[in-house]
């Protein structure tokens, strides 16, 4: 009996064991969800005049400035204690001119004193901002409105406090269908005779906007220097990734963004500010995509203060075969969910495109890799990618057999050959592609996701070896930068945990029915989880990829939505899921 009750007590706690597991993934898997939700609409909650510098989700620009203005030392990207987010405002006004005053307006569009139009925020109730002062005896009045027309609110004369502080200014019987000054800010020497230093932050307007197309940002950035240039951008890759999560899904909230996320693919295929020919860009600028003067899709880029001048981003504007062709896998997902004509529309204006502008006959064939740069200064990117291809053969397939078309079987049978022609069988590995006279491989480096994106792509058993040179070339065991992670390396030098990289090489060994090598991954990927549920690029700063750019270790959008993936056993090349338990 004893021996029994031994047998019974423990087959319940395998159970209860087994029961935690699955809660705690599920768990897992809705914060990351939660985190595709949290950054769909992080900006369209309300109307920001400011939120960080460079912010995707800033309307308004700091140009109005008024009074002794060599007074004012201006400054959008101040790190050090913000109320939130990486950065805040911060003005020093120390009196100098005759006027004895200084004041800045946030205008929109920049410049404008009436002659152009401003925003329509009918129906916005409050404006909200957070101010402090340095030493906590500062004075300084704040506006809203006041330009093209003489009706404005404002609080009246504030004493600021050392403390961040939450302000309010109540909007009725202010007239917002036209407004042109979001915010002001002004002063003068009486109320600060010594001068003053003040700061300012979350500056907004209580205005949802929930139907706004948009792109979600790629990055979570820091106030570290080298992240001015990840503030506002939204990687055309993540978002064709985040479309297919959200489709994983399911949910009527998961449906309806995903489908917000496929128009504005087709807004930014219609409506790109140079081209016309069915291309997309690589990147985007996050929150709203339409651009409120000119109506096309809005680009990223960032202010140099230094310099005095914007930049944009060489690859950021050029079109990457390898990131058109994800879009294509997930218009084709959302076509099926939705039956939507224009979804499909787009995909074979894609595929025109980059069987127009790319296809290639030297060596193996396939597929170029592109064009770079910007507008009519753009050039034919001539080398190939094997990742580039994976995913064309995939997109072209797919769309074969929706449109029972034969030239899109044709050229995924052209994506397939190169791939192919890239296996290593000797070493049981691909290479990366070729170099630009098309024939030469690639050896200088060998990425993990050419590796796991082949047989997730091809479902081919002969490719498993290339999954197990992972195993032995790019696992990190323990990572020896003192955040002792384990996971997998972007590629074979093994300097960090990369985790999109340790989603994907999971989802592999879920593919080929491997449990226990899956299991044990996917509880490396969880250390890479945020307390936001998003997942984290790298396990630590600078893990190298091989080639000419880095990974920090920022809460990324591609590692997120493959960290979903791997735990549903989602196959986001074919919209499956994986069956082999």
């Amino acid at each position: 009996m004893e021996k029994r009750k031994g047998m019974i007590r423990s087959i319940l706690m395998i159970l209860i064991s087994l029961l935690a597991h699955s809660l705690a993934g599920f768990a897992a898997e809705n914060g990351a969800y939660n985190y595709l939700h949290q950054v769909f609409d992080q900006y369209h909650r309300v109307f920001y005049v400011y939120r960080d510098a460079d912010c995707g989700g800033n309307h308004f620009i700091p140009s109005g400035w008024m009074g002794d203005i060599k007074s004012i030392t201006f400054e959008a990207d101040w790190f050090n204690n913000p109320h939130s987010g990486s950065t805040c405002i911060k003005i020093t006004y120390q009196p100098k001119g005759l006027e004895g005053w200084a004041g800045i307006y946030w205008q929109f569009p920049e410049n404008n004193w009436g002659k152009q139009k401003g925003f329509n925020l009918s129906g916005a109730k409050m404006l909200t901002f957070w101010a402090r002062g340095e030493t906590g005896r500062e004075k300084a009045e704040f506006k809203v409105g006041g330009i093209g027309s003489k009706n404005l609110k404002t609080p009246g004369i504030i004493a600021l406090s050392r403390e961040w502080r939450e302000y309010r200014v109540p909007l009725n019987g202010l007239d917002l269908n036209n407004l042109i000054g979001g915010f002001c800010w002004v002063t003068n020497v009486i109320q600060n005779p010594g001068g003053a230093t003040i700061y300012l932050d979350e500056i907004y307007f209580d205005m949802e906007r929930p139907e706004e197309l948009r792109l979600l940002q790629s990055f979570g950035v820091t106030s570290a220097p080298d992240d001015i240039v990840l503030r506002n951008v939204g990687f055309t890759y993540d978002n064709a990734l985040a479309l297919l999560a959200l489709l994983a899904k399911g949910g009527e909230k998961d449906l309806k963004k995903a489908r917000m996320l496929a128009d504005s693919f087709i807004f930014a295929q219609d409506n790109d500010c140079h081209f016309s020919d069915g291309r997309l860009r690589n990147v985007y600028r996050s929150g709203d995509l339409k651009d409120p003067i000119i109506g096309r899709a809005r680009l990223p880029g960032w202010w140099d203060k230094d310099k005095g001048k914007r930049f944009e981003d060489k690859y950021r504007v050029s079109n990457h075969t390898g990131n058109l062709a994800w879009v294509m896998i997930a218009l084709l997902e959302a076509y099926e969910r939705y039956k939507d004509k224009g979804y499909l529309n787009g995909v074979i204006r894609l595929a025109f495109w980059i069987e127009n502008n790319c296809k290639d006959s030297r060596g193996a064939g396939g597929y170029t890799g592109g064009f770079e740069g910007w507008e009519e200064k753009q050039t034919k990117l001539l080398w190939k990618s094997t990742e580039h291809n994976i995913d064309l053969y995939v997109a072209f397939t797919r769309l074969h057999q929706r449109t029972k078309d034969a030239k899109w079987q044709q050229a995924a049978g052209n994506a397939l050959r190169f791939v192919e022609a890239m296996w290593d069988d000797r070493r049981g590995h691909f290479w990366t592609g070729t170099l630009e006279n098309g024939v030469t491989i690639n050896r200088q480096t060998i990425p993990l996701d050419v590796q796991t994106w082949a047989i997730l792509g091809y479902k081919d058993k002969k490719y498993n070896r290339a999954v197990e040179w992972n195993e032995r070339n790019c696992l990190v065991i323990k990572c020896q930068h003192g955040c002792g992670t384990s996971g997998f390396d972007f590629n074979n030098d093994r300097d960090g945990v990369w985790f999109e990289g340790t989603a994907q090489q999971a989802l592999a060994f879920a593919l080929m029915g491997d449990e226990k090598k899956y299991q044990a991954t996917i509880k490396s990927l969880k250390m890479g989880q945020s307390a936001s549920g998003g997942i984290y690029a790298t396990c630590h700063d600078g893990v190298t990829t091989g080639f000419n750019w880095k990974y920090n270790r920022r809460i990324h959008l591609g590692a997120t939505c493959w960290y979903i993936f791997a735990m549903k056993r989602w196959n986001p090349y074919w919209g499956k899921q994986i069956n082999n338990r």
